[in-house]
């Protein structure tokens, strides 16, 4: 027996085809695969906002095989970074807000209609 629904015009009844399991959308991919690539996505997406942190990471780990009597320019970087961090950290805020001050006072080069 089977069953006639009514066909409303423009609306289709069709479902998306079943995924088989262990696949994604993408054809060919595994979930294991497109996790593994969302995983790389997001470190290279902390790497590439956190260059201090790995150039810090890095100083430290050379001053722990230096020693601290050996390193002084492995120190003085390390300094350098911290304070550049730490210097982009207020200033890109505050940069913002003044972008987006001038933006508010600014009036209009063309006049509304």
């Amino acid at each position: 027996m089977s069953s006639i629904q009514p066909q409303t015009p423009g609306v289709s009844r069709a479902l998306p085809p079943q995924q088989k399991a262990g696949q994604t959308g993408i054809p060919g991919t595994s979930v294991a695969a497109a996790a593994q690539t969302e995983q790389f996505a997001r470190v290279m997406l902390w790497c590439s906002r956190c260059p201090s942190a790995i150039t810090i990471a890095l100083l430290v780990i050379g001053i722990a095989i230096a020693g601290l009597a050996d390193s002084f320019w492995l120190i003085y970087w390390t300094i350098v970074a911290v304070f550049t961090a730490l210097a982009w950290g207020i200033v890109g805020p505050l940069r913002d807000r003044l972008r987006r001050s001038n933006r508010e006072d600014e009036e209009p080069t063309d006049p509304p209609s």
